[in-house]
């Protein structure tokens, strides 16, 4: 499940792959994703975990590591 979430964010940078993604990456830093990469690659996220993400999270959402606690925490499931 870990590696369909990362590979979803992969899918929506430019020029990032899966092994470029760290826990401690910054959307908009270090992935270089604008705004709207980051709706596509949350409506990617809301259909493969099926759960619906507050747009007002991602004020406190900076970096894999947290988005992927904030899907656990909506869904329930840890991702391993």
């Amino acid at each position: 499940m870990y590696n369909d979430f990362i590979k979803i964010i992969a899918d929506n940078t430019d020029s990032y792959t899966i092994d470029d993604i760290k826990p401690e990456s910054r959307f908009y830093e270090d992935l270089e994703m604008n705004s709207m990469d980051i709706i596509n690659m949350t409506i990617d996220l809301e259909a493969f975990f099926k759960v619906k993400m507050n747009e007002k999270a991602f004020k406190d959402i900076h970096t894999v590591a947290e988005l992927k606690a904030y899907i656990e925490k909506l869904s329930k499931k840890a991702m391993a």
